[in-house]
């Protein structure tokens, strides 16, 4: 077992994240169960990379924001900033207030990470979670281009929670974006010291 990931699910209360982590982790997802407002919860996850490697992810799900507005909520998440790898951000493409709601939410996280300076920066996903809308509709393909292009974050679209590989990859490549080996770096070789002999 590899390193254990750490991934924060926010959005906007009431969007379906819970919903979503049910049905990803257990395959358990009804649409007739009634689910409660989330205070936190965790989920943990097997990952099988490819190299046959398995990483243990921990999903961590918080209690949605009210509005765009609720401070409170984003200061009652601060303290799990510190210690997850990448966010998922939940919303939908036809409830502006839960776009509002991930703005604010990834303004306040790079501010809490340029504030403590000591971490890299984190890796985003968004989601649009939009089971009960149509499809088809061209001006949430536009909504989700200009998200994705502000929050410089790839989006992924949910349509139904029935398609359960297309709901694992936004939490793959988030996986994979936290795990990639950084190959920006150099070596240094030192020049091998030479002995003579003077006879």
């Amino acid at each position: 077992m590899g390193k254990t990931l750490k991934i924060l699910v926010c959005g906007k209360k009431s969007i379906g994240k819970t919903a979503l982590l049910e049905q990803l982790v257990y395959n358990n997802y009804n649409i007739n169960q009634k689910y409660f407002p989330t205070i936190e919860d965790i989920y943990v996850a097997c990952w099988e990379k490819d190299k046959g490697v398995k990483e243990k992810i921990r999903l961590y799900d918080t209690k949605g924001m009210e509005n765009s507005r609720d401070s409170e909520t984003i200061n009652q998440m601060r303290y799990l900033f510190p210690l997850v790898d990448g966010i998922v951000l939940v919303f939908a493409s036809n409830d502006p207030d839960s776009i509002h709601c991930i703005e604010k939410l990834k303004t306040e996280i790079e501010k809490f990470n340029r504030e403590r300076r000591t971490r890299e920066p984190f890796h985003f996903v968004l989601i649009d979670y939009t089971a009960m809308v149509p499809p088809t509709e061209p001006s949430r393909e536009t909504v989700r281009s200009d998200l994705q292009s502000k929050l410089k974050a790839q989006c992924y679209e949910i349509i139904s929670l029935e398609k359960r590989d297309a709901l694992c990859k936004p939490f793959i490549e988030l996986a994979q974006l936290i795990t990639q080996i950084n190959t920006k770096g150099t070596i240094s070789i030192k020049k091998p010291k030479v002995f003579s002999s003077k006879q």
